[in-house]
């Protein structure tokens, strides 16, 4: 699915760690999109994972540069995810703007601009989506 381009351009299982608050074998599975400003991407991307049957629990979408820069080494999963959508659900909202923010097709660039303005971290080169 990944080579077809239908859960993005590149994939990762991480596999070599088990997750001490986790009693059953779930994996983080990372998928990555091109560009996070793209949410039709992002949405390609869930629908797609949804329809697998994999991603059925809740989803969040987070920037590499949030990884790169140390947000997720302190927060955990605790504020890290820049979009997020419901178990079973294709819809993304964020917590980045002080407040649950859904985006519905045509408020997306709005809220992308509005993130973007918040940012205090360096634009970085790759910029890539991890969904997990």
């Amino acid at each position: 699915m990944t080579r077809a381009g239908w859960l993005g351009p590149r994939a990762k299982v991480a596999t070599a760690y088990p997750n001490p608050h986790r009693t059953n074998d779930h994996h983080v599975i990372c998928l990555y999109v091109d560009d996070w400003h793209d949410t039709n991407a992002v949405r390609r991307v869930l629908t797609n994972l949804r329809e697998t049957g994999i991603g059925r629990e809740w989803m969040n979408f987070k920037r590499d540069r949030d990884t790169n820069v140390g947000l997720y080494k302190r927060n955990g999963d605790r504020g890290v995810a820049t979009f997020s959508a419901p178990p079973d659900e294709e819809r993304l909202f964020t917590k980045r703007l002080g407040e649950v923010t859904w985006l519905d097709g045509e408020n997306d660039a709005a809220v992308v601009a509005a993130i973007e303005a918040l940012d205090d971290l360096p634009d970085a080169e790759d910029e890539t989506w991890c969904g997990t």
